[in-house]
């Protein structure tokens, strides 16, 4: 059932102030998903982030890496990520 249009509306209300100060952390993230509410919208994350640290300085770059190397969860991400190496699930499994 999609959601009420009050709700929406009272959403929109808030919209910018929630967006300024929420942090959305890994945890917040991986419960969403694991409760299969953000599972199309995490791969639209995903690509949205990717296209942003594209667009961005060779620093924001390794921010990313750095940031990845940190999540115990992702650090097999950034070999390929430095070398443009395809088929990064397989490389990894």
């Amino acid at each position: 059932m999609p959601l009420s249009d009050e709700l929406i509306k009272h959403l929109r209300s808030v919209e910018g102030d929630v967006i300024e100060i929420m942090d959305i952390s890994n945890k917040t993230l991986n419960y969403l998903y694991q409760e299969h509410v953000i599972e199309a919208q995490k791969t639209i994350r995903s690509k949205k982030l990717i296209d942003i640290i594209m667009r961005g300085s060779d620093r924001a770059f390794q921010c990313f890496c750095d940031c990845l190397s940190s999540d115990g969860n992702q650090e097999y991400l950034v070999p390929s990520l430095q070398t443009g190496i395809q088929n990064i699930v397989s490389n990894y499994f």
